[in-house]
C-alpha cells in the first residue's frame, strides 16, 4: 500500500498529463481554424491526446513537429507552453525515480488527480477567437492545479475547497518574485508555473 506522500508524488505526473493534453487538443483546435483545416474531417482535435492504453505514453514528438512548423502565433504559444509541461515530465520522473507507466496505470494516483484537477471538454464549435480566449482562460487552471501541486507537497494536504480566492490573491505576487524551495519537486514546479505565466504574458493578440 502506497504512502499518502507517494499518492500525491504520482498524482502530480496524472495532473501534468492532463495540462498537457488540453493544451495538445486546443493547439489542433486552433489549427483546424487556419492551416490545418483539411484534417478537420479526419482526426478531432482531442483523438490527439486521448488517454487509454498506448496512447498513454504520449509519443508526442511528430505532433509537436507538425505543430512547430505552422506559422499561426496562437498555435505556437500553446506548443511552447506544452513543451514546458511535458519538459517539466520528464525531469520530475527523473528525479523522483518513477516510472511513467507504473504511475500512469495507478488508481490512487489517478483518483487523487481527479479532485485536483476538474477537466472540462473542449467545445468543438467554437471559432478561433473563441478558442484562443478559451485557452487564455485556462491558464488561471492550469496555474491554479500546479500552486495545489506545490501546497500538496509542502503541507501533506490533499482537500482544497474554495481556494480559488486565495489563489487569485497569491498567485500575481509570486510572478513577480523569485521564489523557490529546498525541496527539488516544489523548485520544479514553481519554476514551470512561473514560466507559464511570464509565456503568456502580452502575447494574446
Amino acid at each position: 500500500m502506497k504512502s499518502q506522500n507517494e499518492i500525491i508524488i504520482g498524482s502530480i505526473i496524472h495532473i501534468i498529463d492532463c495540462i498537457g493534453r488540453r493544451m495538445m487538443e486546443t493547439a489542433f483546435a486552433l489549427a483546424y481554424e487556419g492551416e490545418l483545416s483539411d484534417m478537420k474531417a479526419y482526426r478531432a482535435p482531442k483523438e490527439y491526446a486521448k488517454k487509454g492504453g498506448e496512447a498513454e505514453l504520449f509519443c508526442i514528438d511528430l505532433e509537436i513537429e507538425l505543430l512547430k512548423s505552422l506559422s499561426d502565433e496562437g498555435v505556437k504559444i500553446v506548443v511552447a507552453s506544452m513543451q514546458l509541461v511535458y519538459e517539466f515530465k520528464r525531469v520530475y520522473l527523473l528525479i523522483n525515480n518513477l516510472d511513467l507507466i507504473e504511475v500512469l496505470l495507478d488508481d490512487e494516483c489517478a483518483e487523487l488527480a481527479n479532485v485536483i484537477y476538474g477537466e472540462t471538454e473542449l467545445d468543438p464549435s467554437l471559432n478561433y477567437d473563441q478558442q484562443k480566449k478559451e485557452e487564455e482562460y485556462n491558464y488561471f487552471w492550469y496555474n491554479l492545479s500546479i500552486w495545489r501541486c506545490i501546497k500538496m507537497i509542502l503541507y501533506n494536504r490533499i482537500n482544497f475547497d474554495d481556494d480559488q480566492d486565495e489563489f487569485s490573491e497569491e498567485y500575481y505576487d509570486f510572478c513577480q518574485q523569485d521564489v523557490t524551495s529546498e525541496n527539488k519537486n516544489v523548485a520544479l514546479l514553481y519554476d514551470l508555473q512561473r514560466s507559464l505565466e511570464l509565456g503568456m504574458i502580452g502575447r494574446w493578440g
